[in-house]
């Protein structure tokens, strides 16, 4: 048993893949093929790598995914299993929180099946659920593929986000040069790494329905959006610019929010051009920094149209906030200020505060953003 794509993955985000191509090549082959002491040979490991095979070498690989319904059932634990080690370790009383945080996958067909590291290991630490399955040299591949990839990408992780899912192509081979370059096998990896998991049963030739499996993953993705932001402004500041957001203090939050801009441009080496994907990541921060106070939604119905982004109080009595943001094209005959009044506007006629009010929130925040490259400009109103 060899977990064969471990040390390529390694080797793609240490930047010495070819080197490890050519030599697991050569390994496999000179352990499998002809071998007259080896009768049979069971590889296992999480990702197909395509093109360059490290088996080119060989004859008769079988390959079964995910997608498969073969060994459908034996790609991590069944919940019967999980009880049977709950019970031996006088822990069943949690299998509630073990089936939230571990539990969620589905291999083909198959629904329910548990992460068995995190389930092992949360077992050896009495039950103190927590993040188990954090791999290193994955989460930063994960984090670098997240950053830098395109507007759609962070549009597709808001809404996955948000408990969500999204319809993608997946591709059942992998080819790591490609990956910054080809969306679908961003997804591929996600999902074959236990990122993401199936939420339906797989139909060949048809998009894959996906969603993040469990509170596990979830807890995952919010520690690199955190990581992304306090890497960008200092932790202090990060936390000063929701506090401020949510405060009401527009003054503090738009010259934080316009620092952000300016520096985070560089570190998602987004060209400035294309600095609307920037949006999406300060989504997916409030999604994280402000998730135990609001609800955030983003490109929901309410009123007569569509807001962009909607932070929905969870005690009523705290301030509601809707923005809408106006970008302005490299070609268009305009400005900042006649793109502030528009989408200022929009809010009103299209009343979109509708939503905030049916649920007895009586203070609202109307905020609006122009933003053309790196140059921002914010104007707000509160409800009267």
């Amino acid at each position: 048993m060899h977990y064969h794509d471990t040390p390529i993955h390694a080797a793609y985000v240490g930047n010495y893949y070819r080197p490890s191509i050519e030599f697991l090549r050569n390994l496999l082959s000179n352990c499998l093929k002809d071998n007259p002491d080896l009768q049979l040979g069971v590889l296992t490991g999480i990702l197909r790598i395509a093109k360059e095979s490290v088996f080119s070498g060989l004859n008769n690989v079988t390959t079964f995914t995910l997608l498969h319904e073969t060994f459908r059932d034996k790609f991590g634990l069944l919940e019967s299993e999980v009880l049977t080690l709950l019970k031996k370790y006088d822990l069943v009383k949690k299998l509630p929180e073990f089936r939230d945080w571990y539990n969620g996958y589905r291999i083909g067909s198959c629904a329910g099946i548990y992460n068995p590291w995190s389930v092992l290991n949360c077992i050896a630490q009495q039950g103190n659920l927590a993040p188990y399955w954090v791999n290193t040299s994955d989460n930063a591949l994960v984090k670098q593929l997240i950053a830098q990839g395109t507007e759609d990408l962070k549009a597709d992780f808001e809404e996955l986000l948000q408990g969500r899912s999204i319809e993608k192509n997946i591709e059942e081979g992998l080819v790591f040069p490609h990956l910054e370059q080809n969306p679908s096998a961003v997804w591929s990896l996600l999902l074959y790494s236990g990122y993401l998991t199936l939420d339906a049963t797989p139909v060949y030739g048809t998009p894959i329905r996906l969603k993040i499996p469990n509170l596990e993953i979830g807890e995952l993705y919010k520690t690199m959006v955190v990581e992304w932001f306090t890497s960008t402004l200092h932790d202090y500041r990060y936390r000063l610019l929701l506090n401020s957001l949510v405060g009401g203090d527009i003054d503090t939050f738009s010259q934080l929010f316009q620092e952000f801009m300016l520096s985070a441009v560089s570190f998602f080496d987004v060209p400035a051009d294309d600095s609307e994907k920037i949006y999406h990541a300060f989504v997916l921060g409030m999604l994280v920094g402000l998730r135990g106070r609001y609800d955030v939604k983003s490109n929901r119905k309410s009123g007569l149209g569509r807001y962009d982004v909607m932070l929905l109080p969870k005690n009523p009595a705290d301030l509601g906030i809707i923005m809408e943001f106006k970008k302005l094209g490299r070609f268009e005959n305009s400005d900042l200020e006649t793109a502030l009044a528009s989408a200022m506007k929009q809010i009103k006629e299209k009343q979109y505060a509708l939503e905030l009010i049916e649920r007895g929130v009586q203070r609202i925040l109307y905020l609006a953003f122009a933003f053309e490259g790196k140059r921002v400009l914010i104007k707000h109103q509160f409800n009267t």
